[in-house]
């Protein structure tokens, strides 16, 4: 059985679970029914809203639900919004992209929707899957909109709940591709953070206003991205302009701070090649009579780390900048070509039989180019702004 089966059988026994313990509550006097709100949120309904709402009553008769428009006409509806994440997958960092599967839960009023309960003989009214999705389409909702998704989020689970009071709570459970803005300068050292943004697709904040339900944003406990720590999860509610309108939108945003564990890239790109060039240096210590080798050695040091980024280019990201590991793989090459001028000289003096001068400039090298290797690692540390882990 796929997890995502797993998670669909999850959710419907929960939801059965639900249905039953309002069967069994159903003889509840009607007093109590007033007082007792299950969903625990700003948005519920209060007592008398029903009685109070000046709109109009559902007109079922004429075969119509309620008509699309605001439950209230005189203020911003409160809508409570929360958003539990599942997992998030395929982090792209040179798309802006990344896969986020989660449960999105919102609250709000509608006193149109209320009803009596003790005529219905039930306290709320449950619709599953097609029978919410149809509902939905009956009655005024917020219309959430993910506003950074690359293409329509694929809906898995869908829960509706109509209290007797017109209090209305929509779950589902989700899956969507969202954009976000990716800076890899610091590659693989990099931190990033991964947005979600949701607003209504249709109403501005004249309209309805998103609250936080703080209990129900945050991740399962078992949440990990590969290759990724999980910093800090947080969120807000904001006033964003479009340009689609001229009002502005109440929205949602949910950010994701995460940074990149680099123990790959460190034990398979930077130590192997640091390593090469390290051993290029050898040749500071040849003795005389091989000194007719070292220019072929330092020839075969280039060749190896040229043949070692074609390698290793699969694993970098193919962004227009340089990053850390760019200016690494270029810092190393240099040195390569250093060592490559190094030989040459040294040659130089062994053919015009100057030995003394080629051992001094031997003995400097010994320690001038690792200083100048270490450094100028120092040096992009200090520049790309490279700080440790945690």
């Amino acid at each position: 059985m796929t997890s995502g089966a797993s998670q669909r059988i999850i959710l419907r026994a929960t939801w059965c679970a639900v249905a039953i313990a309002a069967a069994v509550f159903r003889p509840l006097a009607a007093t109590a029914l007033d007082d007792l709100h299950i969903i625990d949120s700003v948005a519920v309904c209060s007592p008398g809203a029903a009685a109070r709402s000046a709109a109009p009553a559902v007109s079922v008769a004429a075969g119509r639900g309620v008509s699309v428009t605001p439950p209230n006409k005189t203020e911003s509806t409160i809508v409570d919004i929360g958003l539990f994440i599942i997992d998030v997958s395929q982090v792209d960092a040179v798309d802006n992209t990344y896969r986020i599967q989660g449960l999105l839960d919102l609250v709000w009023c509608d006193p149109r929707l209320a009803f009596d309960h003790q005529a219905v003989g039930e306290t709320e009214k449950l619709y599953l899957e097609e029978s919410a999705a149809r509902k939905i389409t009956e009655i005024w909702w917020p219309d959430p909109d993910f506003v950074n998704q690359t293409d329509p989020r694929d809906t898995e689970n869908m829960v509706l709940v109509i209290r007797s009071d017109g209090t209305v709570d929509y779950q589902e459970q989700f899956v969507a591709t969202l954009k976000s803005r990716f800076d890899l300068h610091r590659f693989p050292f990099d931190r990033q953070q991964l947005r979600v943004e949701i607003e209504s697709f249709v109403w501005t904040a004249h309209t309805m206003r998103f609250h936080e339900e703080t209990g129900k944003i945050g991740f399962d406990d078992k949440f990990e991205i590969p290759e990724w720590n999980v910093l800090s999860v947080n969120s807000s509610i904001i006033s964003q302009q479009e340009i689609r309108d001229r009002d502005v939108f109440s929205e949602f945003v949910l950010e994701i701070e995460l940074q990149r564990r680099p123990g790959y890239y460190i034990w398979k790109l930077i130590v192997p090649l640091a390593l090469l060039v390290i051993t290029s240096w050898i040749v500071f210590w040849l003795t005389d009579w091989l000194v007719n080798r070292r220019l072929g050695l330092a020839f075969r040091g280039v060749l190896i780390v040229v043949a070692f980024q074609f390698v290793i280019t699969g694993d970098l990201p193919k962004v227009p900048y340089l990053t850390f590991m760019d200016a690494f793989l270029m810092l190393s090459f240099v040195m390569m070509l250093l060592t490559i001028g190094q030989n040459t000289v040294v040659s130089h003096y062994y053919l015009k039989e100057q030995q003394p001068r080629a051992h001094r400039v031997d003995a400097v090298s010994r320690w001038l180019f690792p200083l100048l290797y270490v450094s100028g690692v120092a040096g992009l540390i200090a520049l790309y702004g490279i700080a440790p882990a945690g």
